[in-house]
């Protein structure tokens, strides 16, 4: 039977879990991506990223790193890289931190299924498909339209459709990010 855990059980679990300096500079990352909205910068988000570039570098150097430790950090990158892109002031670096956040989705996909997290894997399914959709946007602004957006909003409702499954996510959650993330699709101007 699953019982519903809150997500700062969960973080506090993953956290006691790292070893300790992967653990510092998850938390100054995080402590990053926490600010108040109007002091979140391209530039914070970029110290966020290599907060949590570092951590990836001390849990890979340590035997003791699990999957699912691993698939956090990447999971945290995939995120702030995709925040990052958001803010850029420069076409050029919202393109390449929409490729790192697709790079780095890929590797939390890998590992969250080597770890056998079926949640964790659902959920880094979904926004990998945020990130296809943001993509997508990104070459929609810049005169590149293809005819896959049909692709990646089918791709996005399919992952929310395997989020619901887990009875302890807030799936509503979920869906108020899937509706910002189609209304890229249909704006063409970047925010």
């Amino acid at each position: 039977m699953l019982r519903f855990v809150s997500p700062r059980c969960l973080v506090t679990y993953y956290r006691s879990m790292l070893i300790d300096d992967a653990g510092e500079f998850i938390d100054r990352g995080d402590a990053k991506r926490k600010l108040p909205a109007h002091q979140v910068t391209y530039k914070v988000m970029n110290e966020a990223l290599e907060q949590y570039k570092l951590a990836l570098r001390q849990a890979r150097q340590s035997t003791q790193t699990t999957p699912k430790e691993r698939a956090r950090i990447f999971q945290k990158l995939m995120e702030t890289s995709t925040r990052s892109s958001m803010l850029a002031p420069k076409p050029k670096n919202r393109t390449e931190h929409a490729r790192e956040a697709q790079v780095y989705g890929d590797a939390s996909l890998k590992a969250s299924v080597e770890s056998g997290d079926q949640c964790m894997t659902a959920q880094v399914e979904f926004m990998l498909a945020c990130v296809a959709v943001w993509s997508m946007h990104l070459q929609n602004i810049s005169g590149k339209s293809t005819d896959a957006e049909s692709k990646v909003r089918l791709d996005l409702e399919n992952a929310l459709i395997k989020l619901k499954r887990y009875p302890e996510l807030k799936i509503r959650l979920y869906e108020e990010q899937r509706k910002v993330y189609l209304g890229y699709l249909s704006d063409q101007s970047c925010s």
